[in-house]
């Protein structure tokens, strides 16, 4: 598997396991961006990020990671 796909894999799993310890995701923490992790961090970016895009995006990862 190329080095970058494995990274993002890396982020991903890190992103679901903050999302599962904060309420908003309940799927299995895999490292797969499916429709249980779009919607998770949809709910997460509602009151914070505008519009909430379900996407793993640097302001995201900056809010989750502080």
């Amino acid at each position: 598997m190329d080095d970058r796909v494995t990274r993002f894999r890396n982020v991903l799993r890190d992103v679901q396991i903050w999302l599962t310890y904060l309420g908003h995701y309940q799927s299995g923490v895999d490292g797969l961006y499916g429709d249980g992790t779009r919607r998770a961090l949809e709910e997460y970016q509602q009151p914070k990020v505008r519009p909430p895009t379900g996407l793993p995006d640097q302001c995201t990862l900056f809010e989750l990671y502080r």
